[in-house]
């Protein structure tokens, strides 16, 4: 899945322009999601 990051926060406005890569699952039970993004 390719993800879009996002932030108006000025020390980390670098990742608005990084194309990120990711995978995750939910764990209803648990009630958690788990998410993995590698920036390409």
């Amino acid at each position: 899945m390719r993800i879009g990051l996002l932030t108006a926060a000025g020390a980390y406005s670098w990742v608005n322009a990084k194309p990120a890569w990711g995978s995750g699952y939910a764990d209803m039970v648990a009630n958690k999601i788990h998410v993995e993004v590698y920036l390409h």
